[in-house]
């Protein structure tokens, strides 16, 4: 969805470019986690399993406060990949991206060492108010 948004004003061109540089991460049971980004001929995006990069400059974990939830051994092996990736990437940023209030009293447990930010004000927007600004 937002990437699709962001890219939809760009040319062809300069859209699989960039998508040739996105790889997405999900949990697996042994198989493939890394997955290329790709536009179809229909202009759909696709995925394809991949090997992860060399190198990565940011890592971002959307629903962080799963991925790192306690309890949640189904992750171990996304977390400790995620730990590979940016061992191997001194400069990598690791942004999560979390919300405390979907914890479930759980606290999680982050890697060391990140920087906390806080977004404490919630917006919600009319549908009419995200049509509106999809434009900018």
């Amino acid at each position: 969805g937002w990437i699709w948004k962001r890219l939809f004003k760009v040319s062809e061109a300069d859209r699989g470019a960039v998508l040739k540089r996105l790889h997405l991460l999900y949990p697996s049971s042994g198989g493939k986690q890394v997955f290329a980004v790709s536009l179809n001929k229909d202009s759909v995006l696709e995925l394809t399993p991949t090997d992860p990069a060399p190198s990565y400059h940011t890592i971002v974990v959307d629903e962080a406060h799963h991925v790192y939830k306690p309890d949640a051994a189904v992750c171990d092996p996304l977390r400790e990949f995620i730990r590979e990736l940016t061992d191997r990437s001194p400069s990598c940023r690791l942004v999560l991206l979390s919300d405390v209030s979907q914890t479930e009293g759980k606290e999680p447990e982050y890697p060391k060492g990140l920087h906390e930010i806080r977004l404490e004000e919630v917006i919600r927007n009319t549908k009419r108010i995200v049509a509106g600004a999809s434009a900018f």
